[in-house]
């Protein structure tokens, strides 16, 4: 795979002017970060969920290894084992950028840091509340951090800081011990925002003390490079080209759910099987999928998006129910994903036009750029309002949040 194909390269590459090439990306990639937990904290009620999931995106959007300071010689329960580039240690690991979560400056020498309690994450400071983190919130923390990561290493400038906040409350009430009968759900879509959805889902459940249940339903295989976003899938998994619906399935029985993979193609007319949970979460890339995942006659449905540019990173959502106008009035047909700005033209790309048919230039601009951090945050957004269905609140609600610079309010208003 050309470096160029990497998703998070491609990103840099498309959004970072003074990036000028693969190589130069993939070496401000290729860094050592060390994440410092409070160790009174990493548990799976606390702090364990936000530092699984940073350490996670972390080892995909750079190529070197991810050291965990938190007090734990190996990772507690979690819905897919951390790649091998994540290394629990106790020592300073000398690495070129470290990041607190829920602890202070002082330990280390830590460049960023923040904390989350409750509903509510801070980002350079910490939370004076009692409250553990839950994983919504600590997934949104892990998203954030994990972003600035990102930003930090390969000089993605602040976007708007001057409305930037100290920390940010989630939109939910307190997460119940128990939702009820009726947590069974149904996941299409299983990429990038799919797998931080079931994620999520996967501690809240062990919050609940429930087995978690669901049908998860995709028509794609495995491609190489699916490892960068995905943050259940491994190497040896993405090379494989199986099914997605058929590895996570595998996954995440080994992991404990009741789940089922459906392989199966969205198209205009497709009706949700009796066998679905009638609760949705949509995953996809394009707006065509979610107006057919909309009109499938479920009862309730919850998405989320991510956009391409790391210099105005944006992510969205939607809890909404199945309404074939409110569907085609939100998610209209889009032009072209991505654009070369004339203003920043780099002779990487000119290279790319010179190949026989423009045929790099053609699969450079075909990869969805994205970074697996992104997809936390938007996924955690995503879950405070299925966290709402669950508790009876059938409210429609769009939503939208700018992720760096972090952190800058969201907006919430309803359909």
């Amino acid at each position: 795979m050309e470096l160029y194909c990497d998703r998070v390269i491609n990103g840099v590459l498309k959004s970072v002017p003074h990036v000028i090439d693969p190589g130069q990306a993939y070496k401000l990639l290729d860094q050592d970060i060390e994440i410092i937990a409070d160790r009174s904290r990493t548990t799976e009620d606390d702090l364990w969920p936000c530092v699984w999931a940073l350490a996670a995106v972390l080892s995909r959007q750079t190529f070197g290894s991810v050291f965990i300071r938190c007090g734990l010689k190996e990772a507690l329960t979690s819905p897919a084992p951390l790649p091998a580039s994540c290394v629990f240690t106790d020592k300073n690991s000398g690495g070129s950028l470290r990041i607190g979560v829920g602890v202070e400056p002082q330990c280390g020498g830590i460049r960023q840091w923040g904390d989350a309690r409750g509903g509510r994450i801070s980002f350079g400071r910490l939370i004076e509340i009692c409250a553990p983190a839950n994983a919504v919130s600590g997934f949104a923390l892990a998203g954030y951090l994990g972003f600035a990561a990102l930003a930090r290493l390969v000089g993605i400038p602040p976007f708007r800081e001057q409305l930037s906040h100290s920390d940010l409350s989630l939109p939910f009430g307190e997460i119940k011990s128990h939702p009820g009968r009726g947590s069974a759900l149904t996941f299409i879509g299983l990429g990038h925002l799919g797998n931080a959805v079931l994620a999520i889902f996967h501690f809240l459940a062990r919050r609940w003390n429930e087995r978690p249940t669901a049908i998860l339903v995709d028509k794609g295989d495995l491609e190489e490079g699916n490892d960068k976003t995905h943050i259940l899938v491994g190497d040896a998994e993405a090379r494989g080209g199986e099914e997605k619906a058929l590895v996570l399935e595998r996954t995440l029985h080994a992991a404990g759910w009741l789940v089922r993979g459906e392989v199966s193609e969205l198209v205009w007319g497709w009706q949700r099987p009796q066998s679905h949970p009638r609760l949705v979460f949509l995953g996809f890339d394009n707006f065509d999928a979610r107006r057919m995942g909309v009109e499938a006659e479920y009862d309730w449905v919850v998405e989320a998006g991510v956009g391409s540019s790391f210099i105005r990173p944006r992510v969205t959502w939607h809890s909404m129910p199945p309404d074939r106008n409110m569907a085609r009035r939100i998610f209209p047909r889009a032009g072209e994903m991505w654009v070369s700005d004339p203003d920043h033209e780099k002779q990487f790309f000119n290279d790319l036009r010179r190949t026989p048919g423009e045929c790099g230039w053609v699969t450079f601009k075909g990869v969805v750029a994205s970074a697996p951090s992104m997809g936390l945050i938007a996924a955690a957004y995503a879950w405070t309002e299925m966290l709402r269905v669950l508790n009876g609140e059938k409210t429609g609600v769009a939503g939208s949040a700018y992720i760096w610079s972090p952190f800058l309010p969201f907006l919430r208003q309803s359909l």
